[in-house]
């Protein structure tokens, strides 16, 4: 960690931690936390067991001591971290089942600074970045903000904003990384899997506006109200939101940036391959090879699927955490109005249009967020869809290679057995005819060969074609097998078929 040049002194930070109440291993194992955990009422146990937040969630407030430095975080999340850990073992009996139990439980944490003065820009917050660079949370130059928070004719405004990640050069960090908490607290890129924990980690800022302790006390209560008291605060319900939206996002999107990256270069090679010198490559290979090259594709469009279900799944908890937060919003708004309080989403607007899903005017910061991941989803969803349908039309190429192959292998087989019969029965009717005509012992010998020959020239004949198709495909590229293989006169040569009379004939369809 570096220090960062923070020009104010009276400010200070929080930590919200968001939780499971259960979770599903790679086992297929439920865990559930342990039902003596609780909720409690009262505002000190609520504090320090968290609350609960909709039916599977628990939302846990932490402070950093009273004037510690911001660059310090670090350490003061990492003992507020197994603070909460400390509580699961009381409960569970074992320190490590309570470890394990809280590293895969966690969605994410947001670092919240509060400032006394008017803005929070004079802030950053460093992160280690795999051990190798940093990244820093700032203040965005745009006047965009989350909520800000007015009374009536009063010019005082506190605000809360939220801060974006750059790298040390000042470019824009890589999107989504993951928060470890195994040693000193980093960054690192996500897991791929359904059920890895993947927390996020945010930071936001808020600035009480400068006002004196009266206006200050009055913010704070009107942020940590929880009046009716099954309703979550307004910024419990920012927060765990926040946290719920960025991991849903970020994961799915992670694992559809991965597939994009690996199911691509699959179609273009198959592709490729497919339409090489007009098709000749697959008719080449070996059956066994075709099946492989198949069961490849098969397996990478049933990852795609499986993907496309869970970004189904993502869109929709997406959408449903969109409209949550709009429906709790409104109701924050419209109590606080009661109280001459006004909660503003938006620069240069009086009076916000909080509407799910959003219509295509300007959408407010803070519902922007979630819209915005599930464009990007969407899009995901549609690339991988239209991947999906080309690589089930590089499959059929391959199944008519196979099926055209098993057929002509049929053919052949049934012409062979066909001959061979005719063979045997010719021999057998010369060798009656010829005893019982010259009452002689012996096959006419001219005879037997003239049918043997006229019966094995079309097995050579598709013995030789095989060959040649073989040849083919040793010099297939080369000058040779522009030579031989592309010859019109030899093309016509090889479309010869023998015995269709002894084929099945087609029945023919009358026309009305």
């Amino acid at each position: 960690m570096i220090n960062n040049q923070n020009t104010s002194t009276n400010f200070e930070y929080v930590f919200f931690f968001l939780l499971r109440t259960k979770l599903s291993t790679d086992d297929g194992i439920l865990l559930d936390e342990p039902k003596s955990l609780g909720f409690d009422s009262s505002k000190q146990m609520a504090k320090q067991h968290g609350v609960p937040f909709e039916r599977d969630k628990r939302l846990f407030f932490r402070e950093a001591p009273p004037n510690a430095p911001l660059d310090k975080w670090a350490v003061h999340l990492k003992q507020s971290w197994q603070d909460i850990c400390q509580l699961y073992a009381e409960q569970f009996g074992s320190p490590e089942i309570a470890q394990n139990y809280c590293s895969k439980a966690l969605f994410g944490v947001t670092l919240l600074i509060l400032d006394d003065g008017e803005s929070v820009a004079q802030h950053s917050v460093h992160v280690t970045l795999q051990q190798s660079s940093l990244l820093r949370f700032v203040k965005p130059k745009t006047a965009d903000f989350l909520f800000s928070i007015s009374k009536d004719g009063d010019s005082k405004k506190a605000t809360l904003h939220a801060f974006v990640p750059i790298t040390s050069s000042g470019r824009a960090a890589p999107k989504n990384l993951r928060l470890s908490l195994t040693a000193e607290p980093q960054l690192k890129p996500l897991k791929p899997g359904e059920f890895q924990p993947n927390p996020v980690f945010l930071v936001c800022g808020f600035s009480y506006g400068g006002g004196d302790g009266h206006w200050k006390n009055a913010v704070e209560k009107l942020l940590m109200q929880t009046v009716p008291a099954n309703r979550k605060a307004l910024l419990a319900t920012v927060f765990a939101r926040l946290i719920m939206g960025q991991w849903q996002f970020k994961r799915m999107d992670e694992e559809a940036r991965q597939l994009r990256s690996r199911l691509q270069p699959i179609i273009n090679h198959y592709s490729n391959y497919a339409n090489q010198d007009n098709g000749a490559r697959p008719l080449c290979l070996r059956t066994r090879t075709l099946e492989e090259h198949l069961q490849d594709m098969q397996s990478h469009q049933t990852e795609a699927h499986l993907i496309i279900s869970r970004l189904d799944g993502a869109l929709q908890t997406l959408d449903i955490n969109g409209d949550n937060l709009v429906t709790r919003l409104q109701q924050i708004r419209q109590e606080t109005t009661q109280q001459q309080w006004q909660i503003h989403f938006q620069p240069g607007s009086e009076v916000e249009k909080l509407q799910w899903p959003p219509d295509n005017e300007v959408v407010v910061s803070l519902l922007n967020k979630f819209h915005l991941n599930i464009k990007n989803l969407e899009d995901h969803r549609t690339y991988l869809r239209q991947k999906v349908d080309y690589l089930e039309g590089l499959q059929e190429k391959w199944r008519l290679f196979l099926g055209k192959r098993r057929s002509l292998s049929s053919e052949h087989l049934n012409t062979l057995v066909t001959l061979l019969i005719i063979m045997l029965a010719g021999t057998g009717a010369t060798f009656t005819i010829n005893r019982g005509a010259l009452g002689l012992d012996i096959v006419n010998q001219t005879l037997f060969w003239i049918i043997l020959a006229t019966v094995l020239f079309p097995i050579v004949w598709h013995f030789l074609a095989w060959i040649f198709r073989v040849v083919c495909c040793i010099f297939h590229g080369t000058w040779l097998d522009k030579f031989l293989c592309h010859n019109a006169l030899l093309k016509k040569l090889r479309a010869i078929e023998f015995f269709q009379w002894v084929k099945t004939e087609k029945p023919q369809i009358e026309e009305d």
